[in-house]
């Protein structure tokens, strides 16, 4: 099963260094390997991506240079008996 947006994802790990130093705090748009744009936040990025690309189709990442910012914990209060 294909993971939707692995590949930009890992186009953002493998050139988050290099994206960091020059945009950190800003959100990067990337498509298929490339970077489209950076914003100065995620909803201007979405809203202006979305002029010319389908939603879905792209991935909008915030330039963290920590490498914990790219890992998500859920957490429920849900009990399995």
């Amino acid at each position: 099963m294909r993971v939707p947006l692995a590949s930009e994802f890992d186009y953002y790990i493998s050139n988050r260094e290099k994206l960091c130093k020059e945009h950190e705090g800003e959100y990067v748009v990337i498509k298929g390997g490339a970077v489209l744009d950076f914003f100065p936040d995620q909803a201007t990025a979405i809203r202006e991506t979305i002029r010319t690309h389908e939603l879905g189709t792209f991935l909008v990442q915030k330039c963290d240079p920590d490498p914990q910012s790219t890992i998500v914990t859920y957490r429920s209060r849900y009990r399995f008996e």
